[in-house]
């Protein structure tokens, strides 16, 4: 039965209403989420203060939207000097507004909701012209009540956030290849431009971008589809310099500032090290031997120092001192201030010897005294980037004088690559996994993101996309090919999300299927495909799996299905991101409710998954997890399973409350199993 066009679009927006509905329904009943005060804040400091260097890891287009309604809401207090306060986005958030956190929280959460609902309004009118009506409303339902949607696109999330811009910015950039325009260039370009100022995970589009435009190359055998990539990036690079306010600062600028420089621990030197730098300047063996039988790295240090004053030894000691470049802070001073001084050096032994100890570049003897007389008592365990070729860029670009353009930005690439690099606290089935120990040689679960996805999704949404995937690529016997669908648009709908989820399965950040949400619209439009095929068993997968959406209402987050043994078993395989601190405001008012029978047993024991006040959640008067208990014990299913030695000794008993399935519950007075002590309260 084929739909008439007009019903087809009634229902459609039916189904966007019922999409509002539960997400703003849940942006008001759940409570806050760990990160969420640290983006809104920091998108209210943007408005104010006008500067992008507090939470600077992350682009501001997302924090200034979830910000913009705090701006005209009554009664919200910005601080003076609000930068200088400790903690800002807790004191702001949760002690200077703290009376109106409900309000605010979902104010914040709103402008992620319409971009969330706009998001699914795109794979409608997208899976409209490529496959028909019917096959686009099948996608629009199994993106509208998707769980991990409904659960993420109602937080202030930077993942919900870049993923409309991130769908948008493909959808534009398709349409620019298969037709050149002006009016093109410049949306394709504006798009490309927001969804790398919403989240660095739109680096992405840069390499995927390119594929498109060598695949629209090799079907007209014609380059010009690289001059539409050029024009993009050049006019999206143009936006994104926008975002930033064209900001520019110079690298001594940021050393005022603690937003940019960032203490690290002393750098290490061996004496071996040392002798091999003695070495490589040209040194004699037995003086580098000599070196390493100094009783002590700072000994050998010191020597050198010493040998670089004396006319026969200066050079070949400043250039065995550029072994000390990234060691200890204390130890480079002291080389620094005597090749400074040192008067048998040539000008360019002088400044790479200087160059290497300071890890910056001057071009002068006024520069580098400069330098000497306004950081020379400073702490030099201090940096502005981790990344030595990030600083070998700037420095040599612009040096430490002149402004940097975006040097904010440049600031947040570093840190979210250093944090990349390092890997991310998680847990994996019965396994913790630590930062740097558990990721030094790569992501030590490859199959993680396949795994998030077989459980975080209903298994008719899933039987649903796989298929979409698969049919996407065979031809339509009936028509002969679907409606409008090509190569190239093959390629960019159902390439990007296969791109995008075999980057994440071999990077390090392994936070639970929130990272996964840009590949949602693009799963959900390729659904047309099976929708095209298998009209009525395809809506009636999207029909039960947007069931299984709602009937865990307002507690998506929490949603795993059958396979993971639902929402009770789910967190046992993967519960980061999944648990992220959204019901220590539900064990709050839990606490309220029998706050006499609670303080009877000895008080709430309970230590909440949360930066924010406890106060403000009602949670003032718990006490932390001290070992082994008699009375009400909370405890969040993240902690349970990822600080497992920690909790061992609950193991043997039973939850009586499972707050939204994340904040637990158990009653261990009278020893395992326990008992639910509800009814005796009542």
């Amino acid at each position: 039965m084929r739909l008439p066009a007009e019903r087809t679009d009634r229902a459609a927006a039916l189904v966007l209403l019922l999409q509002l509905v539960l997400l703003l329904h849940g942006a008001w009943k759940v409570g806050p989420t760990f990160d969420e005060h640290f983006y809104a804040a920091s998108g209210a400091a943007y408005w104010h203060e006008g500067d992008f260097a507090i939470n600077r890891e992350h682009p501001p287009l997302v924090k200034l939207l979830a910000a913009a309604p705090l701006l005209v809401a009554p009664g919200v207090a910005y601080p003076e000097h609000a930068l200088e306060t400790v903690n800002f986005p807790v004191a702001f958030f949760y002690q200077h507004n703290a009376a109106d956190l409900d309000r605010n929280l979902f104010l914040a959460r709103l402008p992620v909701c319409l971009l969330t609902v706009a998001t699914a309004l795109g794979v409608f009118l997208a899976g409209r012209r490529f496959f028909g009506g019917k096959a686009a409303l099948c996608g629009l339902v199994a993106f509208a009540f998707q769980p991990s949607v409904l659960a993420h696109g109602r937080l202030v999330s930077l993942d919900a956030g870049v993923m409309p811009f991130l769908f948008f910015a493909v959808l534009a950039f398709l349409a620019l290849l298969e037709e050149p325009t002006w009016r093109r260039t410049l949306v394709a370009a504006l798009l490309f431009g927001l969804a790398n100022l919403a989240k660095f995970t739109a680096l992405l589009l840069i390499p995927f971008l390119g594929f498109l435009a060598v695949v629209r190359c090799a079907r007209t055998r014609s380059a010009r589809p690289l001059g539409s990539l050029a024009l993009t990036f050049l006019g999206g690079l143009g936006v994104f310099a926008l975002g930033y306010g064209f900001e520019a600062k110079s690298i001594n600028a940021a050393w005022g500032s603690e937003f940019f420089a960032r203490d690290v621990p002393p750098g290490k030197v061996e004496l071996a090290d040392l002798a091999a730098a003695l070495r490589d300047a040209g040194g004699a063996e037995a003086q580098a031997q000599q070196i390493e039988r100094a009783p002590s790295v700072d000994f050998a240090a010191r020597t050198l120092i010493d040998y670089a004053g004396e006319e026969a030894t200066a050079e070949l000691a400043a250039r065995t001192l550029r072994g000390l470049a990234g060691g200890p802070g204390e130890l480079r001073k002291l080389a620094f201030a005597a090749v400074l001084e040192a008067e048998h050096l040539s000008a360019e032994v002088r400044d790479d010897t200087l160059a290497a100890l300071a890890d910056r570049r001057f071009p002068d003897d006024a520069g580098w005294r400069r330098f000497w007389a306004e950081h020379g008592a400073e702490s030099w365990d201090r940096v502005i980037f981790y990344h030595g070729w990030m600083r070998a860029l700037t420095s040599g670009l612009f040096g430490d004088d002149r402004p940097i353009p975006l040097l904010t930005a440049l600031k947040g690439l570093d840190q979210t690559l250093a944090h990349g690099k390092l890997g991310h606290g998680s847990y994996f089935r019965g396994k913790t996994l630590l930062p740097g120990r558990d990721f030094a040689e790569g992501n030590p679960h490859p199959e993680y993101y396949a795994v998030v996805m077989a459980v975080k999704n209903p298994l008719a949404w899933l039987v649903l996309a796989v298929g979409g995937i698969v049919c996407a690529f065979l031809p339509n016997r009936k028509r002969g090919r679907e409606r409008g669908w090509t190569v190239l648009r093959a390629a960019a709908l159902v390439g990007f999300p296969v791109f995008a989820f075999l980057a994440f399965s071999n990077g390090k950040a392994l936070l639970g299927v929130r990272y996964l949400l840009p590949l949602y619209p693009f799963l959900c439009l390729a659904v047309g495909c099976a929708a095209v095929r298998f009209p009525r068993a395809a809506l009636a997968l999207a029909a039960v799996a947007a069931l299984e959406a709602i009937w865990i209402h307002p507690h998506q987050l929490m949603y795993y299905n059958v396979l993971a043994g639902g929402p009770s078993g789910g967190p046992a395989i993967t519960c980061v991101g999944d648990d992220w601190g959204q019901d220590a405001r539900a064990a709050g008012r839990f606490l309220a409710r029998y706050r006499d029978e609670i303080d009877a047993a000895g008080g709430l024991v309970y230590r909440p998954y949360t930066m924010a006040d406890p106060a403000a959640l009602g949670l003032q008067d718990c006490r932390p997890h001290t070992g082994p208990v008699e009375g009400i014990v909370a405890v969040h299913a993240v902690d349970y399973h990822r600080e497992a030695d920690e909790f061992a000794w609950l193991r043997p008993y039973e939850p009586f409350a499972k707050l939204g399935h994340a904040v637990w519950l158990y009653d261990t007075r009278g020893g395992p199993p326990g008992r639910d002590p509800r009814e005796e309260w009542e």
